[in-house]
This record gives structure tokens, sequence and C-alpha cells, in this order.
């Protein structure tokens, strides 16, 4: 069967939203910003449509204009007010269009992952506020830069895209660990489900007016590979009709150039959710050892790169087992990071919190565990969710971010916190990729006694594409 995919109309994209987390702002309201979208296909046609109901998004932008901003703005599902007037947004291909912008007060990132850190830093350097897609980084050197980035433009507001961290279960699992009702814990797994399995893939034409060059980016020089030609099929046929496979597009996430696989796809949330429930997420309170020598891939890897580049490269199995040393009062347990099932719907996809006093587990649909139908959790109050919120109302995660832009404040979802969580998954990689053992200093941010292992810290970016230096 073809890879079928729908870009969410503005009647799509309302109906995806309003399961439960449609966004809208309690309570006072902030200014109103005016934003810009950068990567508004998949993931970022949702983040568009959504912000748009709380902000004015004078601004798209994407490298290919048929494939993605075509649709929205041939069903006119974003619509800026400007005045009296109701305007189309403008649209771009180039995201520094947008960045140069004085009118523009921020952006929402939902680029290939590959991207993110480069558009969101350069964002911060323009007086951009930041709503970027997880995972926010490729590499751990990206992590450390981030930081930086945050640390010196502190007037910004960056919020991660983590949304799962303004589930209802997801709040209601931090507050019960947080609160000592399960004890010490000793153990955490996440279950993130397979990564992809490959076939051969070949070279084919760049589809459309997809600038290839730039969306390879910071990355070494691909072909664009494919199991099948485009067809010149786009956006005005209805149903858009991809290859199955590709290196491009929203497949990106299984080559090792673009992203880390599942560790940094279901990782960027779930191992996110599991320490911001411990509220470990200090520098030099994360693991000391990293054991991803349980993994299998798609093609044989040496010295940890793939031998062959016609197929899809990150791990498919896993089972990671992350050393939490005692530290201060952060008591010691252990993170395991695994596929589990190919199913996301198998029931135990989620997290699974073990402590002395109880067990709890969470995904996406449910929270469930004796302390759950015993009633623990209902009897948390307004304000045990508002602290969760950093004092703020208590609200869905675009909201978040608007109140935090427009007034103030420290969003849900920060980058000191969520990086922590990425330092794991970006070593997770690395370890499964070399099938070693690694050891990490938390405090130095840095691999210990193994040269191999940490040279893959950071990556060489392709001339034109550079990170900036902040």
């Amino acid at each position: 069967m073809k890879r079928r995919v729908f870009l969410q109309s503005a009647a799509g994209a309302a109906a995806a939203l309003s399961l439960g987390r449609f966004p809208k702002l309690r309570g006072e309201k902030p200014p109103r910003l005016r934003m810009g979208a950068i990567g508004v296909g998949g993931q970022g046609s949702w983040n568009a449509y959504a912000l748009s109901q709380l902000t004015d998004m004078a601004a798209l932008c994407d490298l290919d204009y048929d494939y993605y901003v075509g649709k929205m703005m041939n069903e006119k599902s974003i619509v800026v007010r400007r005045g009296d007037e109701t305007l189309l947004p403008d649209v771009y291909t180039d995201y520094r269009r947008i960045l140069d912008r004085d009118d523009i007060d921020a952006v929402v990132i939902a680029t290939p992952d590959h991207w993110h850190t480069k558009i969101a830093v350069e964002a911060l350097q323009a007086g951009k506020h930041v709503y970027c897609q997880k995972p926010l980084t490729l590499t751990l050197a990206e992590n450390v830069l981030f930081e930086k980035a945050v640390e010196k433009y502190s007037d910004r507001v960056v919020q991660v895209g983590t949304q799962r961290r303004t589930f209802k279960q997801m709040m209601q699992a931090a507050l019960l660990v947080r609160g000592g009702y399960l004890g010490k814990i000793k153990k955490i797994t996440c279950v993130l489900g397979e990564g992809a399995r490959g076939k051969k893939l070949q070279k084919f034409p760049v589809p459309g007016k997809l600038d290839w060059n730039t969306w390879v980016g910071q990355a070494p020089m691909r072909d664009y590979l494919a199991t099948q030609d485009w067809e010149g099929s786009y956006w005005w046929d209805g149903n858009l009709s991809l290859p199955d496979q590709s290196n491009g597009h929203q497949l990106f996430r299984w080559w090792h150039d673009f992203s880390g696989g599942k560790f940094t796809d279901w990782g960027a949330h779930f191992v996110d959710l599991a320490l911001w429930a411990l509220d470990r997420q200090s520098v030099g309170t994360g693991p000391s050892l990293i054991d991803g020598t349980d993994a299998t891939f798609p093609v044989p890897h040496k010295d940890g790169y793939p031998v062959e580049d016609d197929c899809y490269q990150t791990a498919v199995t896993f089972r990671v087992k992350c050393r939490f040393d005692q530290v201060d009062s952060c008591p010691a347990f252990e993170l395991d990071i695994i596929s589990g099932s190919k199913e996301q719907n198998d029931p135990d996809f989620g997290i699974l919190f073990e402590g002395t006093k109880g067990r709890i587990h969470i995904n996406d649909q449910r929270i469930k565990g004796k302390l759950i139908e015993e009633g623990a959790a209902d009897q948390f109050t307004d304000d045990d969710y508002t602290a969760i919120f950093n004092g703020l109302p208590v609200e869905d995660h675009f909201s978040n971010f608007v109140r935090c832009a427009s007034g103030g404040g420290k969003p849900i979802s920060d980058v000191a916190t969520h990086v922590q969580a990425l330092n794991v998954c970006h070593l997770a990689a690395i370890s499964s990729r070399l099938n070693r053992p690694i050891e990490w200093d938390d405090a130095k941010r840095q691999i210990v006694g193994d040269e191999q292992a940490a040279s893959f810290f950071a990556r060489d970016q392709r001339k034109g594409f550079e990170l900036p230096e902040v």
C-alpha cells in the first residue's frame, strides 16, 4: 500500500485539535502576537493552524511550496487580521525572510530535526520568541549550544513542542511521583515502539520544486532516494500519494544524517516525561552509564556508521539500560528505553513507573495502577496543577507558550529541562550504534574514557549551513 498523507484543512485540523487539546487561553487574554510558521508539513500544519487561533499567523514558510504551503493557501485555512481586513499570510521558501521582519514577534518551527537548532537559535538572535517541535537538537553539542543561547537571550521565551507535558494524565503522574505516593522510584521503563525497517531505495529526481540542497542542510550531501517516483502528484488532487519509503519529507527520522530514530522521536516525549515527573532535570543529575548493546538495525554498522546508504539506518528494536546514581537528594534508579512491539496501540506503549510503594503506567490514552483505582490522583487541587505550570493558568501547550511570550513567565516545557532528557536520548543512540556501553559525566557534559564515542558528540556542518555562534 502506498503511504497516504492527509494535509490538514481548517476543518481537518480543527477535528484533530478538538480531541481535548484545542488551544484556548483561559482568564485574562495577553496581547496578541504576530507569528510566522517555519516548516508547515505534517506536524507543522497542525502547529500553524492551532497557533493561528491564538495569534496572527502572518507568514508561512516551507522549502516545498507545492507540497505544503500550497494546500493551506488554496483552502485558506489560515487567515490574518489586519485592522478591518482579513488577509492570507505571506509565504516564503527561505525562513530568513521571516526572521528579517520586525513585525514578527515569534516563530513556530516544525522542520526536520537537523534544522531545529540552527533556525531556533537564529530566531532568538533576531529577537523572536520560539516554539520548536521536539527534539530540539541533532547532537549533544547542539544541546550545549541551545542552553547557551537561551541563557544569553533570556528575554525571549522558548517552548519545546513536547505537548504531552500538558496532558492531564501526565501531570497526574508527575504529581504522584513527586509527592512520594509511589515511594522511592526504583525503575522506569519507556516503551517507544519499533523503528522502521527499510527496503532498498533508488535514486529518483527530486520531486517538484523542492530545494533538496537546502533541505539536506548541515548533513553530508545525499541523493534523493525513494521506493518509487513521486509521479508529479501534488496537493491539488486532494489525495497526495508519496513513496512508502524515502529519505525526504516526513520519513527523515530513519536516517542518521537527519535524526536519531525512535530514540529522539518518541524518546523525546517519554524520556522527557520520566525525568520531568521525577523533577530530575538539573545539570549533574543525569545518567552515569548507558548500555545500548541490545539493539538491531536494518543495515550492518561499522564503527557506528552504516555500511549501506540506500536503506533506513536507525535502530529497529532495542533495550537500552541507563543507570542513574544517587545525586544529593535524588535517589539512584534505572531507566530502560525499549522498543516493545511494533504498534503504538500496544498496552505497554508508554511509561511504567515502579516504586517501593506502588507502580503506575501512563500513555496517551490513560493512567492506570492501583493508586489510580484508589483515587489518589483525584485529590489534587487546582493549586497543585498550577504549580506544575510554574504558577500560570492550566491550559494547553500552545496557549501556555502564547501567554509566556506575550506577558512573561516560564513555559511548562523549557529548554533546560528538555535538554536533560535529550542527552539521554542521544547517548542511547550513540551506544546502540557502537554496540557498547558509554560512561557519561553529566556535570561536565562529556563522554568519559571512549574517544570514538566522544567523536559522536558533535558533527561537522556542510559549508553554508553552519550552526550560529553564541
